[in-house]
């Protein structure tokens, strides 16, 4: 790092003193061989994933400018063969989906009849025996003597799933290995090498150029600088949001400048995307502007702005504006001189900045959700509902079974909003997701007002739907829970949606689209890109997977709580 930073002043020194600066020289004097094997080699769809990294490797590791053209080329290709493995991995996982919900249609039908023919009898109900072929059994909670058909094909699903994933890293490898070369040259190669990636970055449409733009903030230079400045006033907030984000990576006074523009920005939104660059700065003009913004937010975006400035300052401070403004004067001097003490290379950063879960939060006008406050105005509910939040032969008899209490908590919940509590938005708004097996939502289509009206329909919705039923449906529940408004309209969704989640269960994934934690971390995460979704976590009773629901948590800027 040390030789870096000496050469780095020696081509300043050089470019201040009017010198000309020669281009540096490929490191390697074999390119056309190099180039020869890449196209050789990496052939998406047709050659193994092993040789294709080993041809990517030895371009990256290449120091030559040229190597940056030939990856942008390779990306396409990547990309089309990513996409075909994610299209048919989503038709098969449709198709089975159906043939599921079909088979949980004929059980429910099927204990129907059978507590009716005991009813009619005037008989006890005995409990209800799976009948069904031995092969749906074990995915219907009665395990068969052997694995079930759609067991195994679920299983075969997810292998697919994990194909695509692996290949969607390797797309990302690849654009990363074009930064990696732009680290070790310099001069008119570097300014072409640059211009290409550019160039890339600005072609394409949706994730695929959101993630190219998000490369360039690992590239220094004020040409990338200019053009994630020129990304900022597209359109489509993918774009803007991943151009922020790339600013305050690139780490440089104009991209501060940008972001600190961005926290005045009409969509509330974005002012939040801005703190996803601006993390990255260790300066206090960033802390002061924060601060100086936090007096005049509420809601999610004032509870980002404090996790950002504790993450910069690297302490957890209380997640009020008072107690920010005491603490920053009391301790400014020793956070410069700890910056002081471990300097950060100039140029990108690139590592992630850490996130420090927040302390606590000011209940201004909002609400609260199994201990859980929240200022929120805009609030969905996601509760298990599962079997096994009823009432259990080892739970204390002088305690209320889960459900009762979720029941309660709900209530209690929408109890602390009111129609009349406002924000930029407007009115205060909930919904209701509820999840066992299937999911089931109290007003699809839209968030509902706070009126005591619309209340006391969710208060006796509440009662009749709040029942322990079959098995953790997670993923599917927090998907509807995203997509509350509209099912193919983001932009609906972003505007109209839900800012705050609260999420609650007793258990672990065992139903559903996705059910291994790992996998609904990461489509969360994908879920939540443009959204600024902030996601509270409740994990109820000894069998909850707490490290799932901490880093759920944590990823989503929520907090955690275990009851």
């Amino acid at each position: 790092m040390t030789r870096n930073l000496v050469l780095v002043a020696a081509l300043l020194a050089l470019l201040t003193s009017g010198t000309p600066l020669r281009p540096v020289a490929a490191a390697s004097a074999d390119w056309s061989d190099i180039e020869g094997q890449f196209k050789k080699s990496f052939r998406p769809g047709k050659s193994g994933r092993a040789e294709r990294e080993g041809a990517l490797k030895q371009v990256a590791r290449s120091k030559d400018g040229r190597g940056v053209k030939l990856l942008m080329s390779a990306v396409t290709s990547q990309r089309k063969h990513t996409d075909d493995l994610f299209e048919a991995w989503e038709e098969g996982m449709a198709e089975w989906q159906e043939k599921t919900s079909r088979m949980e249609s004929q059980r429910e039908e099927a204990m129907r009849k059978h507590r009716e023919r005991y009813e009619k009898k005037g008989e006890p109900v005995p409990p209800f025996i799976v009948n069904l072929a031995s092969e749906e059994g074990r995915w219907l909670g009665a395990p068969p003597k052997r694995p079930g058909q759609m067991v195994a094909a679920h299983e075969q699903l997810m292998r697919q799933y994990d194909e695509a994933n692996a290949e969607r890293r390797l797309l990302r490898q690849v654009r990363m290995g074009a930064a990696r070369i732009l680290k070790d040259i310099e001069g008119e190669e570097f300014e072409r090498a640059v211009g290409e990636l550019v160039r890339a970055a600005e072609k394409g449409k949706g994730l695929e150029r959101a993630e190219m733009i998000a490369t360039l903030g690992f590239v220094r230079g004020e040409a990338v600088t200019k053009a994630l400045e020129e990304q900022t006033q597209e359109r489509d907030p993918l774009l803007v949001e991943a151009a922020l984000e790339a600013l305050g990576r690139q780490n440089t006074v104009r991209g501060k400048e940008i972001l600190l523009g961005f926290l005045g920005h009409e969509d509330w939104q974005l002012r939040s995307a801005s703190l996803d660059g601006l993390i990255f700065y260790r300066d206090p003009e960033v802390i002061e502007a924060l601060l100086a913004q936090a007096e005049k937010e509420e809601g999610v975006v004032r509870r980002r702005i404090f996790q950002t400035m504790s993450s910069i300052v690297s302490e957890p401070v209380k997640a009020i504006v008072m107690a920010w403004q005491s603490w920053w004067p009391a301790n400014k001097a020793d956070v410069l001189a700890r910056w002081e003490r471990v300097p950060r290379e100039p140029g990108p950063v690139w590592d992630d900045p850490p996130k420090l879960p927040i302390l606590t939060e000011s209940n201004d006008g909002g609400t609260s959700f199994y201990g859980i406050e929240t200022d929120s105005k805009h609030i969905i509910f996601v509760a298990d509902v599962s079997g096994s939040m009823a009432r259990q032969e080892d739970d204390p008899a002088d305690q209320p079974a889960k459900i009762d209490v979720c029941r309660d908590e709900l209530k209690r919940a929408l109890r602390g909003l009111s129609a009349v509590d406002e924000d930029e938005r407007g009115a205060a708004t909930f919904n209701i997701v509820l999840f066992s097996t299937d999911v089931l939502v109290f007003k699809e289509g839209r968030m509902v007002v706070a009126t005591a009206a619309n209340k006391d329909k969710a208060f006796k919705w509440i009662d009749e739907h709040v029942q322990p039923q079959m098995q953790t449906n997670i993923y599917d529940a927090i998907e509807q829970a995203f997509n509350v408004i509209s099912g193919s309209s983001d932009r609906k969704n972003r505007q109209s949606g839900a800012d705050t989640m609260f999420l609650m269960t007793d258990g672990a994934p065992s139903r559903g689209k996705f059910v291994r934690p790992d996998v609904i971390l990461q489509e969360v995460n994908r879920l939540n890109q443009t959204r600024g979704i902030t996601i509270h976590t409740i994990g109820v009773g000894k069998n909850h997977n707490k490290p799932f629901l901490e880093r759920l948590a944590a990823e989503n800027g929520g907090q955690y709580l275990a009851r």
